[in-house]
């Protein structure tokens, strides 16, 4: 018998967002709480788990979870009324990956991470969020990231900024106390002018302008994404490309099938950390065009690190299954190309193409198809000058 997570520490509400420890059973039976913050994977009695329990102050799983990667592991929690919260501030929450994903009925979801993982998740979601409230001077969102880290610079600086100008000494005042408290003197003036400078660097972070290419397999959706991207003379960063370079590192065989098993795997494991990586690729570009978008969790993880939906546009490319068999059993890469078809690749670029701003037939006449395309950089090339112009 395997490692199982048993329960969540600390009893997360519905109404937060954080990251917590978790109670692990080990394979001999012995009990361990993992994800503290100060120290590794500690021993528990029995005992004490019973007196956690009884004083309501754990998660008990009574459907223990088994454990597919070794401690120490902490859960990031999202609370259910916390993520409807976000999302009606607009401010919806990163992407939550399917490995190790852990619903709560009735009160919300962990997600099994490596502790320094889920710190980053929570603190990047802050950050964001704060930003979002200082520019549209949301004192509710503001508020809200105060639930996740309310000692961040991040959150004060947003509570301080959206605050009217008669309570804003108030709350330079109560930081102060605090900072007092803490053992730290510090002025009134001093703590003011941090936050300013704060404001004004989160108010100055760019994020990407994001034009995003999705299709099935043999659809033709490279040649879309090179053209928008030449068009505009903007980065064309691939997820296949990406993947590509995984399947190499482990020494696989360069096929449709391990690509798409080694990009389901990543995309399962860690969508916004994947989607991080891609775009990091990119320099100091504001615009880029990413191809190879597959999976909804990804459009997801890109909508997030593009601030809002209007930083992102969709475009997909579509193919009758027909022409696709025939083009796949062409493909010297496939070895399975009814396997290659219906893999859950394939099949989840249906939702994805429903989301889509744009869609080229790739299947039409070749001159039916070249017009397509030329519509489609038409419309990339207006939407982005639409939102430079919104930056102006």
């Amino acid at each position: 018998m395997s490692a199982v997570l048993q329960a969540l520490l600390d009893r997360p509400s519905p109404r937060s967002m954080g990251v917590v420890p978790i109670l692990v059973r080990a394979d001999d039976r012995r009990l361990f709480v993992s994800g503290m913050a100060t120290s590794g994977d500690r021993e528990i009695s029995e005992t004490e788990v019973d007196d956690l329990r009884q004083d309501g102050n754990l998660i008990w799983l009574d459907t223990p979870i088994p454990l597919v990667q070794a401690t120490p592991l902490a859960a990031w929690w999202v609370g259910s009324r916390f993520a409807a919260e976000a999302k009606r501030l607009d401010a919806p929450i990163p992407p939550i990956a399917n490995s190790g994903r852990v619903p709560i009925h009735g009160h919300g979801i962990a997600s099994l991470r490596v502790p320094s993982d889920a710190f980053r998740n929570i603190e990047g979601w802050v950050r964001r969020a704060s930003r979002a409230a200082i520019v549209r001077n949301d004192p509710a969102l503001a508020r809200l990231t105060a639930w996740v880290l309310p000692d961040s610079i991040h959150s004060r600086a947003a509570i301080w900024k959206t605050s009217p100008a008669s309570e804003q000494k108030l709350e330079l005042s109560w930081h102060v106390r605090r900072e007092r408290d803490s053992g730290r003197r510090t002025m009134s003036d001093d703590l003011r002018g941090q936050l300013l400078r704060h404001c004004q660097l989160l108010q100055e972070e760019a994020y990407p302008f994001i034009l995003a290419v999705t299709g099935p397999a043999e659809s033709a959706h490279k040649i879309l994404s090179q053209e928008i991207a030449a068009a505009l003379k903007v980065p064309r960063l691939s997820f296949s490309d990406l993947i590509r370079q995984e399947v190499a590192r482990r020494r696989l065989t360069d096929t449709r099938e391990s690509m798409q098993e080694v990009g389901q795997e990543l995309v399962s494991r860690n969508p916004l950390g994947l989607s991080e990586r891609l775009l990091s690729s990119k320099g100091s570009e504001h615009v880029v065009v990413v191809d190879s978008v597959r999976h909804t969790n990804i459009v997801r993880a890109l909508q997030y690190l593009a601030g809002t939906r209007q930083h992102i546009l969709l475009f997909g490319t579509t193919i009758d299954a027909r022409t696709q068999l025939e083009r796949l059993r062409q493909d010297p890469t496939v070895d399975n190309p009814e396997h290659a078809l219906h893999h859950a690749t394939e099949r989840e670029i249906r939702p994805i193409l429903r989301m889509a701003q744009y869609i080229v037939t790739s299947d039409a006449n070749k001159s039916a198809f070249k017009t397509e395309v030329r519509n489609a950089v038409e419309i990339a090339k207006e939407a982005v000058s639409a939102a430079i112009a919104a930056e102006a």
